[in-house]
Parts: structure tokens; sequence; C-alpha cells
């Protein structure tokens, strides 16, 4: 089904989870920030507010990009399973693997 080299797809899987890592650890990083900023007496409620919702979301956000990253290398596992499953499965298929190819076209961490 598919025709692209292994180990091309291996190295693009090990710099997509390193990315995953890096965000998470960015995002808790903002956390603590934020948590911190937030106990300082200075902090409106609505401020304090809007920073945990931003970071609430980012975490929201990695978190369904993550699964989705897990969903697409479970798919491409799967790629190997008899023809008959593997035709109920094409079409979901085709859509994850086009957010492997997304993800492979934009750098998370700068």
């Amino acid at each position: 089904m598919f025709d692209d080299p292994a180990v091309e797809i291996q190295d693009l899987t090990s710099v997509i989870k390193q990315d995953i890592t890096a965000l998470n650890a960015a995002i808790s990083e903002l956390q603590v920030l934020c948590d911190s900023r937030n106990e300082a007496a200075n902090r409106t409620k609505h401020s304090s507010e809007h920073s945990t919702t931003i970071v609430d979301d980012l975490k929201s956000r990695l978190m369904s990009t993550t699964k989705d990253f897990k969903d697409v290398l479970t798919m491409r596992t799967e790629v190997s399973s008899p023809p008959k499953r593997r035709m109920k499965d094409d079409k979901a298929g085709v859509q994850k693997f086009s957010l492997l190819l997304l993800f492979t076209n934009v750098s998370c961490v700068p």
C-alpha cells in the first residue's frame, strides 16, 4: 500500500516524537510560569483565567495531536494485516496518514 522507504519513515517518526516531547516540556514550563504569575497579588482574575485557559488549550491540542500521531503509527503497523481488514480500514487510514504528512511538513520546534 505504501511505497515509502522504511528508514525515512523511522527518522521522521523519531523527529516527530522529539518535537512532541519538546512541546510537552515547553507547555509544562509555561504552566509553571502561569501558576507563579497567577499567584502574584497584582494579577487580575480575568488575566489569570485567560492564562490558564490558554495553557489548558495548548495541553489539549498537544494531547489530541499526540493521539492522532499514535493512531497513524498503529495504522502503519496494521498495513501488513490481511487484505480484507485493510479494505475496511483504508478510508480512515488515508485520513490518518494525511495527518502524518502534515506533521512532517511542519516543524513544531524552532
